[in-house]
């Protein structure tokens, strides 16, 4: 390791301060123990969960936890497994609302016009930055051919119809939400 890269791994330590326990020794060292595969478990979740995001799939609730299912390997059990995705799930979703915030503002101030600034919105609500293909539900009133961009159900004089996104709202989504992820919301890093 270079003296550059040493100096770049003394900076980003984190120090605490140690604190009277009530716990035995065993039970300490047993935590001690458990600390590194953790770690690296969030590591491992991250990776898998932020790739899902990238690929354009939402995030799921819910996940299966059985080792096969995973693209890392770990040490930890079963419960300790849906531990590690709760607390990566919950850190994403918070990454993923501070991104949609950032896009929003970046919309808001954009030069577009308004249909492609009111496709942008909808898309970024829905955290679809990455998607390939996108269809919004629209209504469409069948007396005078006005379009309402709403998810509700159709009132007295209104059906339901479907908006493909065009592709190239979905490329600038997708530069957008890559902007914001580089320049003003990191991925945090949860393996640290």
């Amino acid at each position: 390791m270079t003296a550059t890269g040493a100096a770049q791994k003394q900076a980003i330590r984190v120090r605490a301060y140690p604190l009277p326990t009530f716990a035995n020794e065993g039970k300490l060292a047993r935590v001690h123990a458990l600390l590194g595969p953790w770690r690296d478990a969030l590591g491992g979740m991250q990776a898998q969960l932020h790739r899902q995001i990238l690929t354009g799939q939402p995030l799921m609730k819910r996940m299966p936890t059985k080792r096969k299912d995973l693209t890392f390997t770990t040490e930890l059990s079963a419960r300790q497994v849906k531990s590690v995705y709760n607390q990566t799930f919950q850190a994403l979703n918070a990454w993923t609302g501070s991104v949609r915030n950032a896009v929003r503002e970046l919309i808001s101030g954009s030069g577009l016009d308004d249909d492609a600034r009111t496709v942008l919105y909808r898309v970024n609500a829905r955290k679809a930055w990455y998607a390939k293909e996108l269809v919004l539900p629209i209504l469409v009133n069948t007396a005078t051919g006005e379009v309402r961009h709403n998810d509700g159900k159709p009132g007295n004089g209104w059906v339901k119809d479907e908006l493909p996104v065009p592709p190239s709202l979905l490329k600038l989504s997708r530069r957008m939400a890559k902007q914001v992820g580089r320049h003003a919301v990191s991925l945090p890093d949860l393996s640290r």
